[in-house]
């Protein structure tokens, strides 16, 4: 996170010499997307809820000349096969090949950066991993290029409001769509509850964490040491955790004058719950070096009862019993029918009195396509054309059934043949509609970054709970004093 908060910083002092260069806008003149006809044959609308994508007429004569277009894609192609078969269908509709650089999550908002400030024309599109970090900063740069030619507001009422501020700039303007989306999930092992006693299955965050110490007590007592009632990772990726119980709540983190402040009520509750589940040995202190994927690898294995704001495509992960071979056998050793000892649910509400609207509240891992300004203009009309390829309903159908991800367009749960062949409908149906994004202020992976050391204090004793979060709340506002 410092590295990509030193390359972002970076980034401004370029764009400021750029502006005092005298650096201004390209021609005024008609560019060639906005030369196609969105809205034939038929309205946008329901060129993208077609069970098979339609083309808007004035594509050719728009993407003229492009026989490739080039992307940044986050990670390997092979944990990728939904992005890869909307890249085929693309290929067969257009006849335009999509050449695809398989870049490090780790390194890829490095590659992008590096990419847009020398300004390099043979990088069409990039995949933004961070949005609610990052995106504001490419924006602000003036790097990548307005979709709103594919954001008619007749398009914009068809896909999840709630999401589509992150997908804005300050301008009111659209700057991305989605690259995949990955709903926030709980998983539990139901033979390990039934084993220590818990009835019925947890609906509420009070229900999660009393289970979670029973499930722990138990194992201590017929297992051994090694089992926990509750996993998570306290990387940067903890944020999702504050973030879903937060919500949970019907909290925020960013107050309305766009500044992060944790000194709430909700947050506070938040806060003392996960430091609790580490002091309170219902989780293990090992999570200060877990990673995203460490702990999600832990249920695989049948070590933790109770896992959160997971991602969906775990459903798939966790019925192979080659991943997940803890998952094969319930918690007494003995073998289980398919899909295995797990069961998934929306993220909680925080309490039986919390409306039942925040079940499902908890923040999706959201990752954005965008497109290089520098690109070639009919490089970037045909960058737009593979951007509705994935946002459209066969696109979401795509990303659902060969990966496992979410669908960007909310009419694919709508249809009955594509959900016969989906497992937990109504938990991705939930999750899908409540999630909750919060678009972060310049300095905000800065401020994760101390809310993390912080939380490491108060975890392991060196600080009071709420002493560490109000110490890390004033080293926040003194980076956000602007």
């Amino acid at each position: 996170m410092k590295r990509k908060l030193i390359l972002l910083s970076a980034a401004f002092v370029a764009v400021m010499a750029l502006a005092m260069m005298g650096f201004t806008q390209a021609s005024h003149a008609a560019k060639p997307w906005e030369k196609i006809q969105w809205n034939k044959p038929v309205p946008a609308a329901e060129r993208l809820s077609a069970d098979e994508y339609i083309l808007p007429e004035g594509w050719k004569e728009a993407t003229k000349g492009v026989t490739k277009i080039v992307h940044f894609n986050a990670g390997g192609m092979e944990h990728d096969p939904g992005t890869l078969a909307n890249f085929k269908l693309f290929e067969k509709l257009t006849g335009i090949k999509v050449e695809y650089v398989e870049v490090s999550d780790q390194v890829l908002l490095q590659k992008t950066i590096s990419a847009l400030v020398s300004r390099d024309p043979n990088i069409t599109s990039m995949c933004v991993s961070e949005p609610a970090f990052a995106l504001q900063h490419l924006i602000s740069a003036n790097w990548i290029e307005k979709m709103d030619a594919i954001w008619q507001p007749e398009v914009q009422k068809i896909y999840p409001q709630g999401l589509l501020a992150l997908l804005k700039g300050p301008d009111g303007s659209f700057y991305g769509t989605v690259d995949t989306q990955k709903a926030g999930i709980s998983y539990m092992r139901p033979s390990w509850l039934k084993a220590a006693g818990v009835e019925g299955t947890p609906v509420t965050w009070q229900e999660y964490i009393a289970a979670a110490k029973k499930c722990r007590d138990w194992a201590v007592k017929n297992l051994d040491q090694t089992y926990y009632g509750f996993g998570f990772a306290a990387d940067h990726y903890i944020l999702q955790k504050f973030q879903g119980m937060t919500y949970s709540q019907g909290g925020r983190l960013m107050n309305d004058k766009g500044k992060i402040n944790l000194l709430t009520p909700e947050f506070k509750n938040t806060w003392t719950t996960y430091v609790n589940f580490v002091r309170d040995g219902i989780s293990p202190e090992a999570v200060l070096g877990w990673t995203w994927n460490d702990y999600q690898q832990a249920f695989a294995m049948g070590k933790m009862a109770i896992i959160t704001e997971a991602l969906n495509t775990n459903m798939v992960r966790f019925a192979d019993p080659e991943k997940s071979p803890g998952l094969a056998k319930n918690v007494q050793g003995n073998p289980v029918d398919a899909p295995g000892d797990w069961i998934a649910a929306p993220s909680p509400k925080w309490s039986a009195e919390t409306p039942d609207s925040y079940i499902g509240s908890a923040p999706t891992n959201f990752s954005s396509f965008v497109i290089n300004r520098f690109a070639p203009d009919n490089q970037k009309a045909a960058a737009m054309i593979l951007g509705e390829v994935r946002m459209s309903k066969q696109g979401g159908v795509n990303e659902l059934l060969i990966e496992g991800n979410s669908p960007f367009l909310p009419t694919v749960f709508d249809d009955p043949a594509v959900m016969k062949k989906v497992a937990n409908v109504d938990v991705r149906k939930t999750a899908n509609k409540n999630a909750v994004l919060e678009v972060f202020p310049p300095g905000g992976e800065k401020a994760m970054d101390i809310l993390l050391e912080y939380y490491g204090q108060a975890v392991t004793g060196k600080l009071d709970a709420l002493k560490a979060l109000e110490a890390a709340q004033k080293e926040i506002d003194e980076i956000q004093s602007y």
